[in-house]
């Protein structure tokens, strides 16, 4: 009888749930609702490859104001956070070749690393702090369906604002993954080790 009355007493406790400002999502942080509009900072490029910054800023950009919970504004000291990134990493392989020793497909990898903070005159509170957000993606300029570095790059930079606009508002992505990123490589057709 006692157990059952501290089993009722922990049921009771766990359903006294605090509505707040939604700041975790499933363990990972998120902007609060409170907030309703975002200015997006150029980010730092510490890969080193010509106008990456611009065409992420302009992907995400667009991205950003499609999605009806933020305000996306130009103006800096207007906005309600401030969105700030640095794309850490960007990478341009091999992956696969033909029986002459040439490369048939590339996977095109980008790495960025994103945080917000909210305008020091709407509030002192802490928001998410770096975030690490991957997107790869495959083409192949020698067997169909053919594509251009050019249009894979693209493809790359709105797969990567895709998984920022999710990052920062939902606080995850994982809806987004790629089939390699899940364990399964199409090349093959079978599922990658250690996943």
């Amino acid at each position: 009888m006692p157990a059952l009355v501290i089993l009722n007493l922990l049921m009771c406790q766990s359903q006294e749930v605090k509505k707040e400002d939604s700041v975790k999502i499933d363990g990972d942080e998120t902007v609060p609702r409170k907030y309703k509009s975002i200015y997006i900072h150029n980010f730092e490029n510490r890969s080193y490859v010509g106008e990456l910054t611009g065409e992420l800023k302009l992907a995400l950009t667009q991205k950003m104001s499609l999605q009806p919970r933020f305000r996306l504004e130009m103006d800096k000291p207007s906005a309600d956070i401030w969105l700030y990134g640095k794309i850490e990493h960007f990478n341009l392989a091999p992956r696969g070749i033909d029986q002459f020793g040439r490369t048939t497909r590339y996977v095109m990898t980008i790495l960025a690393t994103v945080w917000a903070r909210p305008n020091p005159k709407v509030s002192q509170e802490q928001m998410f702090d770096k975030k690490t957000v991957r997107f790869d993606t495959f083409y192949s300029p020698e067997q169909p369906p053919y594509e251009t570095e050019f249009t894979a790059r693209q493809r790359t930079l709105n797969g990567l604002s895709d998984r920022i606009v999710m990052a920062v508002i939902k606080g995850w992505y994982s809806e987004l993954k790629s089939n390699e990123e899940l364990g399964y490589d199409p090349a093959t057709q079978t599922t990658l080790p250690g996943k």
